[in-house]
Protein backbone atom coordinates (compact mmCIF):
# COMPACT_ATOMS: atom_id res chain seq x y z
CA UNK A 1 0.00 0.00 0.00
CA UNK A 2 1.30 3.53 -1.18
CA UNK A 3 1.03 6.32 0.28
CA UNK A 4 -2.35 7.15 -0.53
CA UNK A 5 -5.41 4.37 0.30
CA UNK A 6 -8.45 3.73 -1.41
CA UNK A 7 -11.94 4.48 -0.18
CA UNK A 8 -15.53 3.64 -2.20
CA UNK A 9 -18.23 6.16 -1.92
CA UNK A 10 -20.02 4.42 0.98
CA UNK A 11 -16.49 5.36 2.83
CA UNK A 12 -17.22 8.85 1.64
CA UNK A 13 -21.32 8.69 3.15
CA UNK A 14 -19.65 7.55 6.44
CA UNK A 15 -17.00 10.74 6.37
CA UNK A 16 -20.31 12.82 5.91
CA UNK A 17 -22.15 11.41 8.19
CA UNK A 18 -19.01 11.42 10.99
CA UNK A 19 -19.03 15.28 10.44
CA UNK A 20 -21.86 15.94 12.89
CA UNK A 21 -21.27 15.19 16.40
CA UNK A 22 -23.86 13.05 17.76
CA UNK A 23 -24.85 15.55 20.59
CA UNK A 24 -25.71 17.98 17.79
CA UNK A 25 -27.71 14.84 16.09
CA UNK A 26 -30.08 14.23 19.67
CA UNK A 27 -30.26 18.14 20.02
CA UNK A 28 -31.99 18.39 15.81
CA UNK A 29 -34.04 15.12 16.78
CA UNK A 30 -35.04 16.22 20.10
CA UNK A 31 -36.08 19.66 18.79
CA UNK A 32 -37.20 18.31 15.75
CA UNK A 33 -39.63 16.18 17.88
CA UNK A 34 -41.21 18.58 20.21
CA UNK A 35 -41.91 21.54 17.51
CA UNK A 36 -43.10 18.26 15.67
CA UNK A 37 -45.48 17.34 18.58
CA UNK A 38 -46.37 20.85 18.89
CA UNK A 39 -47.81 21.73 15.75
CA UNK A 40 -49.62 18.56 15.82
CA UNK A 41 -51.25 19.25 18.93
CA UNK A 42 -52.31 22.89 17.66
CA UNK A 43 -53.20 21.28 14.18
CA UNK A 44 -50.79 23.42 12.47
CA UNK A 45 -49.43 22.23 8.87
CA UNK A 46 -45.92 24.18 9.83
CA UNK A 47 -42.65 21.88 9.19
CA UNK A 48 -39.55 22.75 10.64
CA UNK A 49 -37.69 21.25 7.88
CA UNK A 50 -40.12 22.27 4.46
CA UNK A 51 -41.58 25.25 5.79
CA UNK A 52 -41.35 29.15 4.64
CA UNK A 53 -38.81 30.22 7.10
CA UNK A 54 -40.74 33.30 8.12
CA UNK A 55 -43.75 30.59 8.73
CA UNK A 56 -41.16 28.96 11.10
CA UNK A 57 -40.31 32.33 12.76
CA UNK A 58 -43.33 33.91 13.06
CA UNK A 59 -44.70 29.96 14.79
CA UNK A 60 -41.18 29.99 16.86
CA UNK A 61 -42.45 32.70 19.62
CA UNK A 62 -45.68 30.88 20.94
CA UNK A 63 -43.68 27.34 20.67
CA UNK A 64 -40.94 28.23 23.54
CA UNK A 65 -44.33 30.20 25.47
CA UNK A 66 -45.90 27.25 25.47
CA UNK A 67 -43.45 24.33 25.53
CA UNK A 68 -43.74 22.00 28.70
CA UNK A 69 -42.32 18.42 29.63
CA UNK A 70 -45.35 15.57 29.90
CA UNK A 71 -45.70 16.31 33.25
CA UNK A 72 -46.89 19.96 32.35
CA UNK A 73 -43.98 21.59 33.96
CA UNK A 74 -41.37 23.80 32.37
CA UNK A 75 -37.78 22.36 30.82
CA UNK A 76 -34.91 22.81 33.00
CA UNK A 77 -32.98 25.74 31.23
CA UNK A 78 -30.10 23.59 29.44
CA UNK A 79 -32.72 21.30 27.95
CA UNK A 80 -34.34 25.12 26.29
CA UNK A 81 -30.44 25.03 25.47
CA UNK A 82 -30.12 22.10 23.74
CA UNK A 83 -33.89 23.19 21.84
CA UNK A 84 -32.63 26.05 20.47
CA UNK A 85 -29.17 24.35 19.15
CA UNK A 86 -31.14 21.62 17.86
CA UNK A 87 -33.27 24.52 15.63
CA UNK A 88 -30.38 26.99 14.70
CA UNK A 89 -28.81 23.49 13.28
CA UNK A 90 -31.87 22.57 11.57
CA UNK A 91 -32.23 25.86 10.11
CA UNK A 92 -28.30 26.15 9.26
CA UNK A 93 -28.79 22.76 7.50
CA UNK A 94 -31.94 24.02 4.61
CA UNK A 95 -29.57 27.56 4.60
CA UNK A 96 -26.32 28.72 6.05
CA UNK A 97 -27.67 32.17 6.48
CA UNK A 98 -30.62 31.17 8.64
CA UNK A 99 -29.39 31.55 12.09
CA UNK A 100 -31.60 31.33 15.08
CA UNK A 101 -29.29 33.56 17.25
CA UNK A 102 -28.22 36.38 14.94
CA UNK A 103 -31.04 36.37 12.08
CA UNK A 104 -33.71 39.03 12.86
CA UNK A 105 -36.05 37.08 11.12
CA UNK A 106 -35.78 35.14 14.18
CA UNK A 107 -35.48 37.60 16.86
CA UNK A 108 -38.39 37.48 18.63
CA UNK A 109 -38.18 33.99 18.62
CA UNK A 110 -34.56 34.23 20.25
CA UNK A 111 -35.81 36.89 22.69
CA UNK A 112 -38.61 34.92 23.74
CA UNK A 113 -36.42 31.65 24.22
CA UNK A 114 -33.50 34.16 25.78
CA UNK A 115 -36.24 35.72 28.30
CA UNK A 116 -37.63 32.01 29.42
CA UNK A 117 -34.23 30.22 29.72
CA UNK A 118 -33.06 33.76 32.07
CA UNK A 119 -36.05 33.38 33.93
CA UNK A 120 -35.79 29.67 34.76
CA UNK A 121 -32.39 30.25 35.58
CA UNK A 122 -33.12 32.64 38.23
CA UNK A 123 -35.44 29.96 40.07
CA UNK A 124 -33.52 26.55 39.54
CA UNK A 125 -30.42 25.22 41.67
CA UNK A 126 -27.44 25.66 39.33
CA UNK A 127 -25.82 22.75 40.17
CA UNK A 128 -29.52 20.39 38.95
CA UNK A 129 -32.03 18.54 40.83
CA UNK A 130 -30.97 18.13 44.15
CA UNK A 131 -32.08 15.60 46.25
CA UNK A 132 -34.09 16.27 50.12
CA UNK A 133 -32.15 16.46 53.14
CA UNK A 134 -32.15 13.10 54.99
CA UNK A 135 -33.57 12.92 58.26
CA UNK A 136 -31.79 12.30 61.57
CA UNK A 137 -32.99 8.98 61.86
CA UNK A 138 -32.31 8.27 58.16
CA UNK A 139 -28.15 9.44 59.15
CA UNK A 140 -28.19 7.41 62.56
CA UNK A 141 -28.98 4.24 59.84
CA UNK A 142 -26.83 4.84 57.86
CA UNK A 143 -24.18 4.98 60.11
CA UNK A 144 -24.67 1.73 61.23
CA UNK A 145 -24.83 0.41 58.19
CA UNK A 146 -21.45 1.73 57.47
CA UNK A 147 -22.16 3.64 54.18
CA UNK A 148 -21.33 7.22 56.42
CA UNK A 149 -17.43 7.18 57.65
Amino acid sequence: MGRFGSSTKDDIQQLKKNRIPQNTLKAINFARRLFSSWTKEKDLTISIDESEFSEIAAALPMFFAELRTQKGERYRSNSYHVICNGINAILQGRDQEMNFYSNNLFREAFEVADGLIKGIQETEDPKGKRSDAITEEQEVKLFELGILG
